[in-house]
């Protein structure tokens, strides 16, 4: 006979079901807040619950043939607009193909989103199946890459995504010199008399034709 579950068992697997129910509403519910009106993405068994919380507000879903297809979409969109677009994803593979979408977007300015599924924290640090670092894959692409840990995290967290999204393009510290920013423009010749000298050939020197 198969051994009966424990009230505690029951309690905390309820408590997960529930987080994860609240957590998916609660995104929602943010998206809504900063005035989201669509969502581009594909739907996954690790995000069903957010599509689900989706399709009960006032949100709409927008189905796609392919992630990298929700990113580029979410990309114009922002562009068009000037607020966030919102683009959603599964887990390992299907996150990883919004990359190209969120690269695009951060290269242009464009403010854009991306939302994805992720493993449970009881698989971390194991080889387990689509299991990637997303938030360190996404980060060079990105103004902020964060993993939610808690779902009290979410209110600030998708607050904060939006505010970095939307504001204005910080400039580097030390930013590359450009050619046009010399303060004296070039003198004809100065370049090949200055290989000369590196080379130790006379500044006079002509090659015979």
């Amino acid at each position: 006979m198969r051994p009966r579950r424990s009230p505690a068992w029951l309690w905390l697997a309820q408590s997960v079901r529930a987080a994860r129910r609240i957590t998916a509403e609660l995104i929602v519910e943010c998206l809504e807040n900063e005035g989201v009106t669509h969502v581009f993405g594909i739907p996954g068994e690790e995000n069903i619950r957010l599509v689900d919380a989706l399709s009960r507000s006032s949100i709409e879903y927008v189905l796609t043939r392919h992630e990298q297809a929700a990113s580029f979409m979410a990309e114009v969109y922002g562009r068009l607009t000037g607020n966030a677009g919102v683009g959603s994803a599964t887990l390992g593979p299907g996150a990883i193909n919004l990359l190209l979408g969120v690269a695009d977007a951060t290269t242009n300015s464009t403010p854009v989103l991306a939302l994805s599924a992720q493993v449970g924290m009881v698989r971390s640090y194991k080889e387990s199946h689509q299991s990637v670092d997303l938030v360190s894959m996404f980060a060079p692409v990105t103004k902020w890459s964060a993993l939610v840990a808690t779902p009290g995290a979410v209110p600030e967290m998708v607050r904060k995504a939006f505010k970095l999204a939307q504001t204005e393009r910080p400039r580097s510290r030390q930013p590359a010199r450009r050619h046009e920013d010399h303060p004296h423009p070039p003198v004809p010749g100065r370049g090949r008399r200055a290989l000369r000298r590196l080379s130790g050939v006379p500044c006079g020197y002509q090659p015979v034709p």
